[in-house]
């Protein structure tokens, strides 16, 4: 349980999305799922992010 804050800390993602991102990847990759599952789900954050950025219109 320790390690969604310390990824928390290095990929600026919320301990709860860490634990549901590596669930899923997990049960959908096994061990190469678990291993790729917070990488992926950082790039997804970060896409969404600057997704939400750019879609607000300008003032």
């Amino acid at each position: 349980l320790i390690i969604p804050f310390v990824m928390k800390n290095r990929v600026n993602l919320d301990p709860l999305l860490t634990l549901i991102v590596l669930f899923v990847g997990g049960r959908l990759g096994g061990t190469l799922g678990l291993v790729l599952a917070v990488p992926m789900g950082a790039i997804l954050v970060a896409f969404l992010r600057e997704e939400a950025k750019t879609s607000e219109p300008p003032h």
